[in-house]
């Protein structure tokens, strides 16, 4: 019971401390690398500042990844880096909350949210 008590005062913690909101979105895979490793996973949310991943394993706070979009279009992929601020244990894997550090081609970046919400 103390774990979750901790846990809930955690989350509304990094909630609060968030300051841009988040928009769920439906699924969307996408590929992500850290540290040489790739692996496929799912964007669960995204915001101005950051997004979430669905991911098998945790990544460790503070790391460094790229995630790469498929845009459905004949371009080239969505490339997003960011950085590991906090990951949650769910019971399909892990709520990984990511913080941009750039997004290569900001106009392709605007259409797939565009298309992700519509």
């Amino acid at each position: 019971m103390r774990i979750r008590s901790r846990h809930k005062k955690l989350s509304k913690l990094l909630t609060e401390k968030r300051k841009n909101p988040r928009i769920r979105l439906p699924r969307k895979r996408a590929e992500a690398v850290s540290r040489g490793r790739k692996v496929v996973t799912e964007c669960l949310d995204i915001g101005g500042g950051g997004l979430g991943l669905l991911m098998k394993k945790p990544l460790g706070v503070g790391g460094k990844i790229e995630i790469y979009f498929d845009t459905g279009k004949d371009r080239k992929p969505l490339i997003i880096r960011a950085r590991v601020i906090w990951a949650k244990r769910r019971t399909d894997g892990f709520h990984v909350g990511l913080k941009f550090l750039k997004i290569k081609n900001k106009r392709e970046f605007i259409e797939f949210l565009r298309d992700a919400i519509l």
